[in-house]
């Protein structure tokens, strides 16, 4: 039987998962399988309808146009806010700060990026840092929006994003309890009313 080289033996179990890991996402991207997921297979939610993922679950209630104010103030003269209003309900065990990774716009124009530029409790008007396991809070995820991107339209369409809970696969499984939100995708889209509500 073929002997160990001593250098083999001292690397650490998990740095072999983490080769193997690498390897893995390399053959699999050569085939496509890091390819963006078309989106046209995705779910039609309802309006006020529970989307159920996790790590929260997102009920979508509308979408707002907002003017410039004192509490939510736009950072370019003329730009106006499209805030999508909707109850989230961490369904994970541990209270989460990455709220802002649940919703994203769908061919919306004239954003200034992908992410809400802010979050904000609909109760009190605050900026959300975090919420806790099984306390569904009312949030306005707000996106700032130029003028020139046209009229209003009558929908926007949301995307509900979710997450699984697995080992982390560069580990292997090999750390117990080594679980955590991985594979983020989009799980539903919803068309929301717009409201206009700057007068």
């Amino acid at each position: 039987m073929p002997r160990i080289p001593a250098i083999a033996r001292r690397v650490p179990a998990k740095w072999y998962a983490a080769i193997v890991g690498t390897i893995g996402l390399v053959v699999s991207a050569f085939y496509g399988g890091l390819s963006p997921v078309s989106h046209s297979s995705v779910d039609k939610g309802r309006v006020d309808a529970v989307i159920k993922g996790g790590p929260w679950n997102v009920t979508v209630i509308d979408a707002r146009i907002l003017k410039s104010s004192k509490d939510l103030e736009v950072t370019k003269p003329g730009d106006r806010w499209l805030v999508v209003v909707a109850t989230v309900d961490v369904t994970s065990d541990d209270s989460r700060d990455d709220l802002s990774d649940a919703i994203r716009l769908h061919d919306v124009f004239g954003l200034q990026s992908a992410a809400p530029n802010r979050l904000l409790l609909a109760r009190d008007g605050t900026d959300v840092s975090y919420l806790n396991p099984g306390m569904p809070e009312r949030v306005g995820f707000a996106w700032e929006q130029a003028p020139t991107a046209g009229p209003l339209p009558a929908t926007v369409e949301v995307n509900i994003y979710g997450e699984t809970l697995r080992h982390d696969s560069l580990s292997g499984g090999i750390v117990p309890g080594n679980l955590g939100w991985f594979d983020r995708r989009v799980i539903a889209r919803v068309a929301a009313p717009v409201l206009d509500k700057r007068t």
